[in-house]
Parts: C-alpha cells; sequence; structure tokens
C-alpha cells in the first residue's frame, strides 16, 4: 500500500546521505547515532529493513539535534518509579491518583467556568441551607405514610423558599442536595 502524500519522501537520499540537511557538529553526532543502531541491529542477527532504517534515521537525527542529558535521565527514572508505585498501590487495592484526578477535574471546572474581570475565582462550596420540619407522629402512623407526609411537607417548603424554588419565574434557582434524618425521641 502506497501513500501518495508520501512520494516525496521515498529515495530521496542516495547512498547514505541521511543528514545532508543537518549542520555540521550534529551531523558528525547523527552518523554515530545510527552507526550505533545499525551495529546493534545487525549485532542480534536482524535483518536491516528499509523501514528499520527510516526509523533509525529519525531517531538519530532527534538525538543529534536534541541529545540526551543527566537531566533527561533524571526525569525518566522518576517517572518509572511513579509508575512501579502506582502499579503496587493498585495490586494493594488502593487508588493511587484519586486525589490528584480530583483536583485536576476541580481545575478544569475552575477554567472552564465564565470568570469576570476580577480573575479567575476559586471554586465555590455549597451553601448550607438548613430546613427544619418538626412534626409529631400518634404511633398509629405506617412507616409509608410519614414518609409521603413528610415529602409533602419538604415540597411545600421548598416550593416557598426562594433560595430553592422561584415562583416568579416558575424554574429551580440553582441546582441543590438535600438530606433528610428522621429521628425517634422515646
Amino acid at each position: 500500500m502506497r501513500i501518495e502524500g508520501l512520494r516525496k519522501y521515498r529515495q530521496r537520499h542516495p547512498k547514505g546521505l541521511y543528514f545532508k540537511d543537518l549542520p555540521g557538529p550534529a551531523r558528525q553526532r547523527a552518523r554515530e547515532w545510527l552507526n550505533r543502531f545499525v551495529t546493534r541491529c545487525r549485532a542480534q542477527g536482524r535483518p536491516l529493513k528499509p523501514w528499520l532504517l527510516a526509523l533509525f534515521v529519525g531517531q538519530a537525527k532527534r538525538l543529534a539535534l536534541h541529545p540526551p542529558s543527566s537531566e533527561w535521565g533524571r526525569r525518566m527514572r522518576a517517572r518509572k518509579g511513579g509508575l512501579a508505585v502506582q502499579r503496587q498501590y493498585r495490586l494493594e487495592g488502593r487508588n493511587p491518583t484519586a486525589l490528584a484526578t480530583r483536583v485536576r477535574l476541580a481545575r478544569g471546572a475552575a477554567r472552564a467556568s465564565p470568570t469576570d474581570e476580577a480573575g479567575p475565582q476559586p471554586p465555590k462550596r455549597p451553601q448550607v441551607a438548613p430546613i427544619i420540619i418538626r412534626g409529631q407522629s400518634d404511633g398509629g402512623t405506617t412507616p409509608q405514610a410519614f414518609a409521603k407526609q413528610v415529602a409533602e411537607w419538604a415540597a411545600h417548603i421548598l416550593s416557598c423558599d426562594d433560595r430553592f424554588y422561584s415562583i416568579a419565574t416558575g424554574c429551580r434557582a440553582r441546582e441543590w442536595h438535600w438530606e433528610l434524618m428522621i429521628v425517634g425521641v422515646s
């Protein structure tokens, strides 16, 4: 299968002139890298196919222009150690990146939210608006009837409170969550 868009890249280097577009010192380093790759491939007994040579040439150019430094090695060892620790935590049943994932998602949500002229605002914490419903059962009320009565009370109170529902517009003011706690008093 031939890709026509790559036609200009085929057969463009006559007899080893793979690095003619590089400056002099980088060209020499690239030849050294390519020689190292080709020698290693042949020492392993693998045939040097054209597609593999193309990969070697590309890697040699990259390494000649951006040689690896001790800082790069340090970064790679740190990354490898971090991945090993994550693997160990997963084997123990812990989620090693749960906190980092939550922070990343929260920061993304903060960036996506509109900001005013003062700049980005910290994420707002949900406001707690306690609503107390007091009632008394005569002891003969079934749990199902009591739950229905509590739901009716809560719906009535929430519909009258503009923090949760705007009667004028007929829509809820913002997203809200609620929690119901029933305490038995003897």
